[in-house]
């Protein structure tokens, strides 16, 4: 697997946006209820099979590309011959102060899209191919990293996200910036910054400005999952990466990087989440990157 990743650094866990390259292996997969905190976008360069969310099953063919929000639920059940995907996760936080208009749709707008909205773009749609052509961009950014190479890759995401919102009616409405948006916009700042460590209810309010009981509530009541269930999937997602592509450190040095206390209850959150053990998933061939 091929690891992209914006920010050159020790840890490439620690940066907004992950692109890479993947090879899934041919043959039918259970379908585990997958989900990661970062936004994906994934273009199938070759290959076929099936790709299943919670109530929908596509398939895919060379070309297509799939479009998943924050945290919905999602996994390649079936690889009929040999396959490589280009996926790319961003944190929405990337954005955060480059792009106005898509600010204004609030945090719900990476968490949540309208109902009708197909995750799987043809590639016979007529915008298929602007895409692609945008998300390569990224990757030719990503590995070249020219002077400012990092506000292109925000432009070029910025493109994609409005065409979305243009000719896939991505979002059901476009609703005006509340306070309660604001106040979410700044946990979740605030947990994607710190959620590798020890973090507290109490810092997290303070950060947002309000009570930490009204966020507690608020929190659960916008994003469908209580804080620590959010901070817990952030911690899994980042032990994802370390588990595959660090493979000199042992699990408990992911737990503690990842912001576990102790190995049984990283194990224990991991088995949960995943229904597979972080050994067994380091051990394995397969990702769960996708």
């Amino acid at each position: 697997m091929e690891l992209f990743d914006i920010y050159s650094g020790n840890d490439i866990d620690d940066s907004m946006l992950h692109m890479f390259s993947l090879y899934p292996i041919q043959g039918k997969r259970p379908f585990i209820r997958h989900q990661h905190s970062f936004f994906e976008i994934g273009y199938f360069e070759s290959g076929s099979g099936e790709y299943t969310t919670d109530t929908k099953t596509y398939f895919f063919s060379a070309g297509d590309i799939f479009v998943f929000s924050c945290n919905e639920i999602h996994k390649i059940t079936c690889i009929n011959e040999p396959t490589i995907l280009i996926n790319l996760h961003f944190e929405p936080r990337i954005l955060s102060d480059k792009c106005d208009f898509l600010l204004q749709q609030g945090p719900d707008f990476f968490f949540h899209h309208n109902i009708s909205f197909e995750n799987r773009i043809p590639a016979s749609n007529d915008q298929n191919k602007l895409i692609q052509s945008l998300l390569l961009d990224i990757k030719n950014e990503l590995m070249q990293r020219k002077p400012a190479y990092q506000s292109i890759i925000v432009a070029r995401l910025t493109e994609i996200l409005v065409l979305l919102i243009r000719e896939y009616h991505y979002n059901a409405s476009l609703p005006t910036a509340t306070a309660t948006h604001q106040y979410l916009i700044q946990a979740i700042d605030y947990i994607q910054t710190h959620f590798s460590g020890k973090i507290f209810l109490e810092e997290i309010a303070e950060a947002a400005n309000i009570s930490p009981s009204y966020l507690s509530a608020l929190f659960h009541k916008q994003m469908g999952r209580s804080i620590w269930d959010y901070v817990t999937e952030k911690r899994l997602n980042k032990a994802l990466y370390l588990l595959k592509a660090s493979p000199k450190l042992s699990v408990l040095d992911v737990a503690f990087q990842c912001g576990f206390n102790n190995t049984a209850t990283f194990n224990r959150a991991f088995k949960h989440y995943f229904q597979i053990t972080p050994r067994e998933y380091r051990k394995g061939e397969e990702t769960l990157l996708y």
